[in-house]
């Protein structure tokens, strides 16, 4: 599988398990908003693993460098594309940033789920991708 993930704490515990769980798939890693609007290509990834808050930047989704960011771009890039839209996970601790996130790409008509990051949603990977 083809995963894009935007999470700028990839190899800090506990956000590295995502690695663990995710081995053996095809990942690219963008660790900041400005990184992933750049490297992210249409029809490239069947799924997406997304954080909210970027370095320090918790609460306004305004700010330059946040998921919500990014994901107000994925769906200019992806506007208009009839190939299946890839599947989306975000993961975000910040509830507003990550609802935020989620309501968009719905209206967008992506598949999406909402984490906030924890013990449920690293659960959630082990069973999608068969890891006990």
């Amino acid at each position: 599988m083809r995963i894009f993930i935007l999470e700028d704490e990839i190899h800090k515990y506990p956000r590295n398990t995502i690695l663990e769980v995710l081995n053996g798939h095809e990942l690219t890693i963008t660790t900041n908003s400005f990184d992933a609007r750049k490297f992210y290509k249409p029809s490239q990834y069947d799924l997406l693993l997304l954080d909210h808050d970027m370095r320090g930047y918790y609460d306004d989704s305004e700010y330059e460098n946040t998921g919500y960011q990014f994901v107000k771009a994925l769906v200019n890039i992806e506007l208009g594309i009839v190939i299946p839209k890839p599947k989306v996970i975000l993961h975000s601790q910040n509830e507003d940033g990550r609802r935020k996130m989620g309501s968009l790409l719905a209206q967008h008509k992506f598949s999406v789920a909402e984490f906030p990051f924890g013990s449920s949603y690293v659960a959630y990977l082990k069973s999608a991708f068969g890891r006990k």
